[in-house]
C-alpha cells in the first residue's frame, strides 16, 4: 500500500500556479479599457471653448486664441477714449460676517466707476438711494462666503456688488464697474 501511494504522488506532476496568468490577462484588461476609454473621450469631447467660439463667429479654428484670456474683465469703460469718472459710494463702511464660523468685521470703501459724461445724473441717483445702497452692501457681504471675501482680486465679491447696486439703481444706470478701494476684514473676538 505504501508503494501504492508514492506511485501516485509519482504520476501527477506538481500544480503549477495559475495567480501569474490570471494576473497577467485582468491586468491586460485594464490597459485595453483605459485605451478604450482615453480614445473614446478624446474623439467625442468636442472642441475646446476657444475653438467652438471660433467656429460660431464662423471663423476658423486658426484664429482661435490658443489659451485661456488673461487680464482683467472687459466692461463698458475699458473702450479706447471714453471718459470715466469715480463716485465714492461708501467710505469707512463696517460690516460683519460670521459665515467662517469666526466673527469678522470688514472694513471696506466702495468707489463705481461710471462714464463721464453720465456722473451727475448717476451721482444724483446714489445720492437718492443711499439707504438702500447702503442696505444691499451689508446684505452681500454678510452673505458672502468666507472662500468669496479671501479671493485675492475679491472677483465674485465685485460682480455681487455690481448686480446689487444695478437692482437698486436700475439697470439702465451705467455702472462700469465697482471698485474696492480698501477691504480690511478685522477679527472682532
Amino acid at each position: 500500500m505504501a508503494a501504492e501511494k508514492t506511485d501516485k504522488g509519482a504520476e501527477t506532476p506538481p500544480k503549477s500556479s495559475k495567480k501569474p496568468l490570471i494576473l497577467g490577462i485582468v491586468g491586460a484588461v485594464v490597459v485595453l479599457q483605459g485605451v478604450g476609454f482615453f480614445l473614446f473621450f478624446k474623439s467625442a469631447g468636442g472642441a475646446t471653448p476657444a475653438t467652438a467660439e471660433a467656429a460660431s463667429s464662423g471663423q476658423g479654428a486658426a484664429a482661435a486664441p490658443a489659451g485661456p484670456a488673461e487680464g482683467p474683465v472687459p466692461t463698458l469703460g475699458d473702450g479706447p477714449g471714453r471718459a470715466t469718472a469715480e463716485i465714492q459710494l461708501l467710505k469707512s463702511f463696517k460690516v460683519p460676517n460670521d459665515k467662517s464660523g469666526v466673527l469678522r468685521i470688514y472694513d471696506l470703501d466702495i468707489v463705481i466707476r461710471v462714464p463721464a459724461d453720465r456722473k451727475d445724473a448717476v451721482k444724483a441717483k446714489t445720492d437718492e438711494h443711499a439707504g438702500e445702497l447702503a442696505d444691499t452692501v451689508v446684505r452681500i457681504v454678510r452673505g458672502a462666503s468666507e472662500r468669496m471675501l479671501r479671493e485675492d482680486d475679491l472677483r465674485g465679491l465685485r460682480s455681487q456688488l455690481l448686480e446689487g447696486l444695478r437692482e437698486v439703481l436700475g439697470a439702465e444706470t451705467p455702472i462700469d464697474r465697482v471698485l474696492i478701494t480698501r477691504f480690511v476684514p478685522i477679527r472682532a473676538d
